[in-house]
């Protein structure tokens, strides 16, 4: 991000609000980011447009109140958008991207993981993985990064626990697969049912 970009006042706002942040050292960014996730996800699960079925950005902005004042928020929304404009997304990838990231993202994976071939939603799953691919040009995920999924109420299959003829074993998942750098927000996710699960990957 340009730090120099915009006014003077922008450019101190920025630099003070991101060294406040920076003070919080890297247990208390955590700390943000897991409440952030939880602020997210009740925002997303009990509160839904009725006419969209989406998250209502009302509730959003309610529940990330406790977590991070508006300043930080529209500072860390300029780095996210600058990281964004660094990776030259073209128009029709960060459509889908945007898709898969509100309700429509049942049925694109849904039909990623559907036995049979179904082009309902081809376009927009290669747009997605057209912008997956140039974001992860600027995200500098480091390599000896390890992320995780929770799952609740899935059973997995005999074949993912026992080896074949080959001595082969495990599974692959069809889908865009959703994960997290914090073991504890997958157990917060993996406990939303029974039979908790939770892949290291």
């Amino acid at each position: 991000m340009d730090l120099s970009a915009g006014s003077q006042d922008t450019q101190v706002r920025r630099i003070v609000v991101l060294e406040k942040l920076v003070t919080m050292g890297t247990e208390g960014l955590k700390a943000v980011r897991k409440k952030v996730t939880r602020a997210l996800k009740d925002a997303t699960n009990e509160a839904r447009v009725a006419s969209t079925g989406g998250t209502s950005f009302r509730a959003v902005a309610t529940a990330f109140a406790p977590v991070l004042s508006l300043e930080q928020l529209e500072v860390l929304l300029e780095v996210a958008r600058a990281n964004l404009m660094s990776a030259h997304l073209v128009e029709e990838e960060v459509v889908g991207l945007r898709l898969y990231t509100g309700p429509s993202f049942t049925s694109i994976n849904g039909s990623l993981r559907n036995v049979k071939a179904n082009l309902a939603h081809c376009n927009v799953i290669h747009a997605i993985c057209s912008g997956l691919t140039h974001l992860s040009t600027v995200a500098g995920i480091p390599e000896d990064r390890v992320v995780y999924r929770g799952l609740g109420e899935m059973r997995l299959p005999y074949v993912f626990w026992h080896s074949d003829a080959n001595g082969a074993k495990g599974g692959c998942e069809r889908a865009f697969l959703s994960t997290e750098t914090d073991i504890d927000v997958a157990l917060m996710y993996a406990a939303d049912g029974p039979m908790p699960t939770v892949f290291s990957i």
